[in-house]
Order: C-alpha cells, then structure tokens, then sequence
C-alpha cells in the first residue's frame, strides 16, 4: 500500500510539472505570425514579401574560357543558350 502512495504521487508531481509547463508555453506571444497582414486587405494579401512566379524561359550566357592562342593565355567568350525553369521569387 506504500509503494502505490509513492507512486501516485510521483506521478501527481510530473502531472504539475507538465501542467505548469504547458502553461509558461501558452502564455508566450507567437513571434512567427506578427507581421502577416489581414486576408481581406487585397493589395497587401501576402505582406512585403510576396513571391512573384516566374514560367520557364531561354535566356543567352556569356561563358568565359581560356585558351593559349599565339603564345600567350586570353579569354574567349562564348553565348550559350539556357533554359531556366520556373520558380517562384
């Protein structure tokens, strides 16, 4: 009978400890969604940091190289196509 006391107990005393911790958490103020604007201000929806979409597109490099052309090092520049894919910035 004095070890099921014990253990009740122990087991009262975590039940505060997680009590009273789940509390301290609750009270915190949420710092993640401060600055988040209201959904029915429709030229600020997204806040200052609205991504912009971007579609796929070709665009023209310019690749530099060296080479050794008439006994000494220079630079030759070449235009490359790439495709760049779409994203999200």
């Amino acid at each position: 009978m004095l070890k099921i006391k014990k253990i009740l107990g122990i087991l009262l005393a975590l039940c505060f400890v997680m009590s009273v911790t789940a509390a301290t958490v609750g009270a915190t103020p949420n710092e993640v969604n401060k600055d988040v604007k209201k959904f029915g201000d429709n030229d600020k929806k997204f806040g200052d940091d609205h991504k912009h979409f971007h579609p796929g597109h070709w665009e023209k490099h310019r690749v530099g190289h060296r080479e050794f052309r008439n006994n000494h090092w220079t630079v030759v520049y070449v235009y490359k196509t790439v495709y760049v894919g779409p994203s999200w910035y």
